[in-house]
């Protein structure tokens, strides 16, 4: 799950409650019921076991979805800012508004905010209806009456 996907899902007070408690060793997360913190040292992937506070090798069967720290702190930051200065419209504005009058600097820096949100948003809205599915036998006849 990509840290775009984990906002989307989890939502930003869960994404803001797995990066203030990370580790200052940590590099990556995976979320269970709550954050497992990781690190990669030596070749080898660690995770921190918070009962003894030690880190230790990777699980037998390894973790397979491992989200990186880094990129889910991009994306709080970039949902946070375009939720403070008024969401996607008026960041939508600013952009052009700072492209007009040649700060490059800002404007792909909101450019970049702005795609972070817009990714944010789009799996949001993405919804997937699950149907009961039933087992129906081969030997199975339909019969009117």
């Amino acid at each position: 799950m990509k840290a775009h996907k984990f906002v989307a899902e989890k939502g930003i007070d869960e994404a803001k409650r797995v990066l203030e408690g990370t580790p200052c060793e940590a590099t990556h997360f995976e979320f269970i019921k709550t954050a497992i913190y990781m690190q990669f040292c030596g070749g080898e992937w660690f995770w921190l076991n918070t009962n003894c506070n030690e880190w230790l090798l990777d699980y037998p069967n390894g973790i397979t979805e491992r989200q990186c720290l880094k990129e889910l702190k991009q994306v709080v930051e970039s949902v946070e800012i375009v939720q403070r200065t008024g969401g996607f419209d008026s960041v939508k504005a600013a952009i052009t508004n700072y492209r007009a009058s040649g700060d490059m600097v800002t404007f792909s820096s909101l450019e970049k905010r702005l795609a972070d949100y817009e990714l944010v948003e789009s799996f949001k809205q993405v919804k997937c209806e699950v149907l009961d599915m039933v087992d129906v036998s081969p030997n199975c006849e339909v019969r009117n009456g």
